[in-house]
Order: structure tokens, then C-alpha cells, then sequence
């Protein structure tokens, strides 16, 4: 991906994976038997490390906007 950029999360790696499989539970919960990634893709659904990772980006992306009250955090 051109421009790829690199976001750090205060979730640890293993925090990570054990939210996602608390939804990956509650899918199978509620819709029976399935495979998660394949039923998020063909439902248009993201993944919980997809939401966040598109937040972080787009929080990054805010900072970058002149007008911004954070934009002085920006390495420019």
C-alpha cells in the first residue's frame, strides 16, 4: 500500500486477538457455524482490527489538517 503508515495502539497484540475472538464467539453465537472472515467479507462487515486500524489512520490523518488544534504534533 503506497503511503503506508505505520500506527501504534496502546492494545497489546494478545489483547487484540482476545477481543477479536470474544466476537468472532458472539458471530458464531448468533448466526451458528461459520467462518468468521469469510462471512465478514461477504456481509460487508470489518473486523475489529480493521475498525481500529481505519480510526487510527484517520485520526493521523486529522492531525495532519493546518487548522487542526493538534496539528503541532505533526513531525512536518
Amino acid at each position: 500500500m503506497a503511503g503506508n503508515i505505520s500506527m501504534n495502539s496502546s492494545l497489546t497484540v494478545e489483547h487484540s486477538n482476545r477481543i477479536e475472538a470474544i466476537q468472532k464467539r458472539a458471530f458464531r453465537i448468533i448466526f451458528g457455524s461459520f467462518d468468521y472472515l469469510d462471512f465478514c467479507s461477504r456481509n460487508d462487515l470489518s473486523t475489529l482490527y480493521e475498525k481500529r486500524d481505519l480510526l487510527a489512520r484517520q485520526f493521523f490523518q486529522s492531525i495532519l489538517i493546518k487548522n487542526s488544534c493538534l496539528n503541532y504534533l505533526s513531525v512536518a
